[in-house]
């Protein structure tokens, strides 16, 4: 059931970039290349959830959404935002796939707080830019861009929300698990909603 509702959830962000065929083929598999931004809550307050949080990501995130091609990168959210990974999702390099599940084992939840503003902004940073660059070349080379927050309550997203990061999350969908949540976004899903939005506005005219 867990699969079934990332699966649904990534399908209807994905239809507002790419339109009837939301980016998936008719057997359901995704047919556009994807960024993946993940930043894991590492504060002592995520602590009895760790475990499982990194076990969904490890079954559901690396071994069911990504995909040859992916690109990954995973913040860890303790007293300051940092990246533990970076890379490029291979079939064919085990290697890879060793050293991103060998770094989710070893992340601590031991600091004092959460730090998800400075991964944020760095984020939008980096899905403006792209925007940019996929301006100047063809629409087949479009990449999907999606951010997930994996943390223990919204207490430690406060700050985030407060900051010039709060618009970023805006339109999100958000998973309850036991004890932790993840919040999903899309790079530019706000203006994407806001144009499908007054699309099917028009259609009433």
């Amino acid at each position: 059931m867990k699969k079934i509702s990332a699966f649904i959830i990534l399908a209807g962000l994905f239809s507002l970039y790419a339109g009837a065929d939301n980016g998936m083929n008719i057997q359901g598999d995704r047919n556009i290349p994807l960024d993946l931004y993940l930043v894991i809550d590492s504060s002592s307050a995520f602590g009895s959830s760790m475990e499982a949080a990194i076990a969904w990501i490890n079954d559901e995130i690396i071994g069911n959404i990504l995909l040859e091609g992916d690109g990954l990168v995973i913040w860890s959210a303790g007293d300051q935002g940092s990246i533990i990974f970076s890379g490029t999702i291979s079939s064919t390099d085990t290697s890879v796939d060793s050293d991103l599940r060998n770094r989710l084992s070893a992340l601590q939840s031991d600091s004092a707080r959460a730090d998800f503003v400075s991964p944020l902004r760095e984020i939008s940073a980096r899905v403006s830019q792209t925007q940019v660059s996929q301006t100047q070349v063809s629409q087949t080379m479009t990449r999907l861009e999606l951010t997930m927050l994996v943390f223990s309550s919204a207490v430690v997203l406060e700050p985030a929300l407060r900051a010039d990061t709060r618009n970023f999350l805006r339109w999100s969908r958000t998973l309850r698990y036991e004890g932790w949540q993840v919040i999903m976004t899309a790079g530019d899903i706000g203006p994407r909603v806001q144009q499908a939005s007054r699309a099917y506005m028009n259609t009433l005219q």
